[in-house]
């Protein structure tokens, strides 16, 4: 669902969001399959959250209603 709306928001990239759903599809493998994800895969999420995360808090700010 985030993906589709920020998608539609236009929010990020095409890129960012196939990665996105990436990590999303190894996280549901991993809590209701029981697949182990590998240290790379744990260090290139951090690395694009830590990338995007200035992005999301912008984002955030912009549309908190006050």
């Amino acid at each position: 669902f985030l993906i589709k709306l920020f998608k539609f928001l236009m929010l990020f990239n095409d890129s960012e969001l196939n990665r996105l759903d990436r990590f999303r599809v190894r996280r549901h493998g991993s809590k209701y399959y029981g697949f182990a994800i590998s240290i790379e895969e744990v260090q290139e999420i951090m690395d694009f959250y830590f990338k995007v995360r200035p992005k999301i808090e912008r984002i955030i700010k912009e549309r908190r209603i006050n």
